[in-house]
C-alpha cells in the first residue's frame, strides 16, 4: 500500500485544531496504513512547527503567500454586521494545490476542525476517474443549491481531490476566475466557488465522511455516532465557545494527546455547568444568510449584540441564552412567513 497523502492549510491561529485533527487520523489509523501531511503554510511559527513534528515527522510545509489570494472575497470583510466570522484567507490555499504539489496525482483535504475516528483507508480510495473531486452534500444543501441555481451543494471541508483532472482542466484558473467575475454572488466563499464550478464533477460521498453535527437544526445522533469523520463546522467549537457536550468530550479527547492538552481544563472550567439545550448551529448558519437581506437587519442586530455580549462575558451559550436566541429565530421565522 502507497502512502495516503493529506492536507490542511492553517495559519498560526489555528494550529491547536490542527494538532487534535492529524492526532485523530494517526490514532485511528490501520497498522499499514502510512501518512504524508502535507500543510498550506500560512506563516506558522517554530514552535507550532515543533508541536506538529511531535505527533509525526512525515510532514511537508508548503509555503502560501496570502497575497496571492486578495482577489477572493472573505464574507468577514464584505459586510460589517459578518466582522466576527471565523474563516480566513487560508481556507482558499487548496486552490493552488495542483501547482503546489506537482507530482501528486490525489490528495485529501480536511479542514482543521476535523476530527477523524476511523480508517480513512475507504475514502482515499475512492473511484475518482473523470472526476474532479469527492464531496458530501452541505447539511444546508437544498436552500444554497436554489441560492447558487445547482443542483446539489456541498461541504467543502473535506475533499478527495483528483489533482491530476485538475491540472487537465485548468481548474485553479477557473476557481480564481469565478472569485474575481462573481465576487457578488459569493456567500460562503471558497465554498460556493468549489460547487459552482465543480459541481458537475464531483463524485458524492455518504455522510459518514463529512458529519456536520453543528450545521444540523435536528441532527441524526446515529449517524454522529457512526460516523468516520466528525466535522465541527460553523461558530460551535471547542476552543470558541467552551461548554458541556459530547461532541466537545471527543475533541478533547484527541486534545489530549497532542502538546496543547493542558488548554482541556481550561475550557472544561470555562463551559462547566454551561449548556447548549437545543442544537441552534443550523440556524445560526441560516440566519446568518438571511440576515443579508435588509428588512432583517434589525434582527440581526439583536443577535450580533447578543452573541458579542455572551462571547464577551459568559463565553458560552447556557440555557437562559439559548431561550434568548431562539426567540431571535422566531421573529425572524415571522418576518419570513410575512414576506
Amino acid at each position: 500500500m502507497g502512502i495516503y497523502n493529506i492536507c490542511y492549510a492553517c495559519d498560526n491561529g489555528y494550529i491547536e485544531p490542527l494538532l487534535v485533527s492529524i492526532a485523530s487520523v494517526l490514532n485511528n489509523a490501520n497498522r499499514d496504513e502510512k501518512f504524508l501531511f502535507h500543510i498550506l503554510d500560512g506563516g506558522l511559527s517554530d514552535i507550532n512547527k515543533a508541536y506538529i513534528e511531535s505527533l509525526t515527522e512525515n510532514v511537508n510545509y508548503i509555503p502560501v503567500n496570502d497575497e496571492d489570494f486578495s482577489c477572493c472575497p472573505l464574507l468577514k470583510d464584505s459586510n460589517e454586521q459578518f466582522k466576527a466570522y471565523h474563516v480566513t484567507i487560508p481556507t482558499y490555499y487548496r486552490f493552488k494545490l495542483p501547482e503546489l504539489l506537482y507530482e501528486t496525482d490525489k490528495i485529501l483535504y480536511l479542514d482543521c476542525d476535523v476530527i477523524v475516528r476511523g480508517s480513512l483507508k475507504e475514502l482515499y480510495e475512492t473511484n475518482l476517474e473523470n472526476k474532479a473531486a469527492a464531496l458530501v452534500t452541505d447539511a444546508d444543501s437544498k436552500e444554497q443549491a436554489e441560492r447558487l441555481s445547482l443542483k446539489e451543494y456541498y461541504n467543502a471541508g473535506i475533499m478527495l481531490i483528483n489533482l491530476d483532472y485538475w491540472r487537465k482542466n485548468d481548474i485553479s484558473a477557473k476557481l480564481f476566475k469565478f472569485a474575481v467575475d462573481f465576487k457578488d454572488i459569493i456567500l460562503w466563499q471558497d465554498q460556493d466557488i468549489i460547487n459552482c464550478v465543480l459541481n458537475n464533477s464531483i463524485e458524492k460521498l455518504s455522510n459518514n465522511w463529512n458529519y456536520q453535527y453543528f450545521a444540523y437544526e435536528n441532527p441524526n445522533l446515529e449517524e454522529l455516532t457512526n460516523s468516520t469523520i466528525l466535522h465541527l463546522c460553523g461558530r460551535f467549537k471547542p476552543f470558541v465557545i467552551p461548554f458541556e457536550h459530547p461532541v466537545y468530550d471527543c475533541y478533547y479527547h484527541y486534545l489530549s494527546l497532542t502538546p496543547m492538552k493542558n488548554k482541556i481544563l481550561e475550557y472544561k472550567l470555562k463551559g462547566k455547568g454551561k449548556f447548549l439545550e437545543n442544537n441552534i448551529g443550523g440556524k445560526i448558519t441560516k440566519m446568518l444568510l438571511y440576515a443579508t437581506d435588509k428588512n432583517l437587519q434589525m434582527l440581526y442586530k439583536i443577535f450580533d449584540d447578543l452573541y458579542a455580549y455572551v462571547t464577551r462575558t459568559k463565553k458560552t451559550i447556557d440555557a437562559e441564552t439559548d431561550v434568548k436566541i431562539h426567540k431571535v429565530y422566531e421573529a425572524i421565522d415571522n418576518l419570513k412567513d410575512s414576506m
